[in-house]
């Protein structure tokens, strides 16, 4: 199930997240501009990787972040480059990007639908292109809530994310799931921004090459 975007009005999720920002010279550092944001929800990403000179492309699983994605893109010139699509299943040629960014988006499945997903990422990356991504980290403070459906995979019943799973991972697991990326950057990152309406969490931040 996807996200609602109608319900999603928190600033927070209309402006790039500040690690983005803290790893944009490592994504310029590197010779290829094609650049995926793998749910891409509003276009929050793809805006400032094309204004920072990324050739971009876009996909969501929600109709209503597509739709948003492409009247924010619109006047950029950039409406059609946001497709809806299934992380499992991209519909880009092999190794098609040098970026993949993927922030809040690789747990919201299970288990064995984060490893298709990364295996996905790693097929549409050129050799030497770098993933952005963000893990659930098991001391975050929603892990637990909801149904659990397999070990560490949470569905939730209510709220914004209700019908939405979330699979959450400590560092052996992470490293497990990037098997096949050679890890470049990996720190556990904690938000607690409460006064906008972002509740406590642990996530992990992931610079990875595809090797």
């Amino acid at each position: 199930m996807a996200w609602n975007w109608e319900q999603a009005a928190a600033p927070y999720w209309r402006r790039p997240h500040e690690e983005v920002y803290r790893f944009l010279p490592e994504l310029l550092d590197r010779p290829g501009r094609r650049a995926l944001d793998l749910g891409c929800g509003i276009g929050r990403h793809l805006v400032y990787l094309a204004e920072n000179g990324f050739d971009v492309r876009g996909c969501d699983l929600s109709p209503g972040g597509v739709d948003e994605c492409r009247r924010v893109l619109g006047p950029l010139g950039l409406g059609d480059r946001v497709v809806l699509a299934d992380m499992r299943r991209l519909p880009y040629p092999d190794a098609a990007f040098d970026v993949v960014v993927a922030v809040h988006v690789l747990y919201h499945c299970a288990r064995e639908d984060v490893s298709r997903a990364l295996a996905e990422a790693r097929r549409v990356l050129a050799p030497g292109g770098l993933l952005l991504a963000t893990f659930n980290d098991r001391g975050n403070s929603s892990y637990g809530r909801g149904r659990e459906v397999e070990p560490h995979t949470f569905v939730r019943t209510e709220g914004l994310e209700a019908g939405i799973p979330h699979h959450y991972v400590d560092r052996a697991a992470l490293l497990d799931f990037l098997g096949h990326f050679r890890p470049l950057h990996l720190s556990l990152k904690r938000d607690e921004r409460l006064s906008e309406g972002i509740e406590p969490s642990a996530h992990w931040w992931v610079l990875a090459e595809r090797p």
